[in-house]
């Protein structure tokens, strides 16, 4: 079966994104515009571990392992490694075009 590593990168290649949506989330606004990011955090019962999904199409041309390291990174600038670790799974995902 198919073995990937992935290292942390020393400084992450999309800098700008994971500053732009972890200010996204410190704000953890009900509503914003409509180019914003949507995060939706969804607690798993009976556990303290979250999935997350961030819809945003700012980051179309990024693959999705990249696209996760973005919200990962976001989340641990703002909740630190302890709140990182809640995190079970992430995904980022764009709006659908019809």
């Amino acid at each position: 079966m198919p073995y990937k590593r992935v290292l942390p990168h020393p400084s992450h290649p999309h800098r700008e994104l994971a500053v732009t949506l972890s200010k996204e989330l410190e704000a953890a606004r009900p509503e914003g515009p409509v180019d914003a990011p949507f995060i939706l955090e969804e607690m798993l019962p009976l556990s303290d571990y979250a999935e997350v999904r961030v819809i945003w199409d700012r980051w179309a041309r990024l693959s999705l392992e990249e696209r996760n390291a973005v919200i990962l990174e976001a989340f641990r600038r703002v909740r630190e490694y302890e709140g990182l670790m809640k995190v079970s799974s992430a995904s980022g995902l764009t709006r659908a075009r019809s």
